[in-house]
């Protein structure tokens, strides 16, 4: 919606503008899934690096209309996922419990390890997000799974810690668990090309009476795919909170959790619409194309 508006406007007010640019409007189905074919759908629609001016993100976007602010991402974290297994020997816990081997025991002690690859000062987060194993008390487990998921913002530390959980769950501490891989998507790091993004947004926004900041996230977004091989700029979507915060079935509880659901300020809308505005009016004319 807010992306109509901008292009209605644009079309409106400075159809010249709008006439001399290509624009590419593509919509990711693959919600929340971070589907790595995205990329290449983006790469056959905008060509090569030096034919596109801005790829333009509009995810949610924090705007302090009290405060007169605006903040755009310019940068997300990493994100790589496994999943791990662990194979045990079912048992009677009380006759063979002697001759079973713990599948639960034995992927605990895994996740433990990885967990304390966290490191905060590398912007490096582990989070066992699953754990299941076993079909009842009186039975030794026999398997046992979990999910993992690692994140870091800083590009070294990324591929440094994704190959360290490798190599930890491969190695000799671990022999009767497994880890494959199931997704990586690598971090959005701040660059000169976003920068300059940033400068002509701010300037945008500077018209509409409005400062703009900037953060770099810890979930990841189309940006990660699209920011190494186009300047690119997140977060320009309408404010809102509660993100991801799905409506409960029962309609009684729905009400008793309205002030938790995820929303979108319809007033964030306009001022949003605005500054895309101005920002693409002034942008340099040196490449053609938007997203």
């Amino acid at each position: 919606m807010l992306i109509c508006m901008i292009l209605d406007a644009l079309q409106t007010l400075a159809p010249e503008r709008y006439h001399a640019l290509d624009f590419a409007v593509l919509l990711n189905a693959a919600e929340e899934d971070m589907a790595a074919d995205f990329a290449h759908v983006a790469a056959g629609q905008l060509g090569a690096p030096e034919g596109c001016l801005a790829t333009l993100v509009f995810e949610s976007g924090k705007l302090c209309s009290s405060r007169k602010e605006a903040t755009v991402v310019t940068g997300r974290k990493g994100r790589c996922v496994w999943k791990l297994r662990a194979a045990g020997i079912e048992g009677h816990a009380g006759n063979a419990h002697h001759t079973s081997r713990n599948a639960v025991v034995e992927l605990a002690r895994a996740v433990l390890d990885v967990s304390t690859l966290t490191n905060y000062n590398d912007t490096v987060t582990v989070n066992v997000g699953t754990f299941h194993g076993g079909i009842g008390v009186n039975t030794v487990p026999g398997s046992a799974e979990a999910v993992v998921e690692m994140r870091s913002l800083d590009v070294a530390a990324f591929e440094r810690t994704a190959l360290q959980i490798d190599d930890l769950i491969a190695g000799a501490n671990h022999p009767y668990v497994s880890a494959e891989r199931e997704l990586t998507v690598p971090p959005w790091t701040h660059n000169h090309r976003t920068s300059e993004l940033v400068e002509a947004y701010t300037e945008a926004a500077n018209t509409a009476g409005f400062a703009v900041l900037t953060e770099e996230r810890g979930g990841g977004s189309d940006a990660n795919w699209l920011w190494h091989r186009w300047p690119t700029l997140d977060g320009l979507g309408p404010s809102g909170a509660n993100a991801h915060c799905s409506r409960p079935a029962d309609a009684a509880e729905q009400a008793a959790r309205l002030e938790t659901r995820e929303y979108a300020e319809w007033s964030s809308f306009c001022t949003k619409a605005t500054i895309g505005v101005a920002m693409l009016a002034n942008l340099h004319t040196g490449a053609s194309g938007a997203y």
